[in-house]
């Protein structure tokens, strides 16, 4: 799996400078990159989310909306797209417990869609829905592959990094 992330990663990081060429911008999106890398790893292989990689990540995007970001307002939007996704996912995590009985969304995932929100900021809905898209694709493929079943755990957490991964 190792060679596998180190490729995706340097495939990531040319096509960030591609995109923003050698700027304060492609700096950004590198370091937004393997925090999401470390993130999808770390869920898809031990289904955990760590909040100290939440942390620094959200400190990375913040600290990038209020200094580096030239996009209008980027602080306001980074901030107001983390609280708005969080509060989204917070309420899907309880809504989660009320019709199923048990926890079918982990906290962490609460706290990782503050952190898409505070990285993609005004494109925190196109993050979440390409994420979500991809984790339910994931999860019957998986289910019909008989790699799962329907009450078994799906990283979904990695497919939100994928998601904001590709929006970005």
């Amino acid at each position: 799996m190792r060679p596998l992330t180190e490729a995706t990663t340097g495939i990531l990081f040319a096509l960030a400078l591609w995109r923003s060429g050698p700027t304060i911008e492609f700096a950004a999106l590198a370091a937004f990159t393997v925090v999401l890398l470390l993130i999808l790893r770390i869920d898809w292989q031990n289904h955990l989310i760590f909040q100290n990689t939440i942390v620094v990540g959200l400190l990375l995007a913040l600290g990038y909306a209020a200094i580096g970001s030239r996009a209008p307002n980027a602080l306001l939007w980074s901030t107001a797209a983390a609280i708005g996704a969080a509060l989204l996912f917070l309420f899907l995590y309880f809504l989660a417990i009320a019709l199923y009985r048990r926890r079918a969304l982990g906290f962490g995932d609460v706290l990782l869609a503050a952190l898409i929100g505070a990285m993609a900021g005004p494109n925190v809905g196109m993050a979440l829905f390409i994420g979500m898209i991809l984790g339910a694709g994931g999860g019957l493929l998986l289910v019909a592959l008989r790699v799962r079943t329907m009450r078994d755990y799906i990283p979904y957490g990695a497919y939100l990094c994928a998601g904001t991964i590709i929006t970005l």
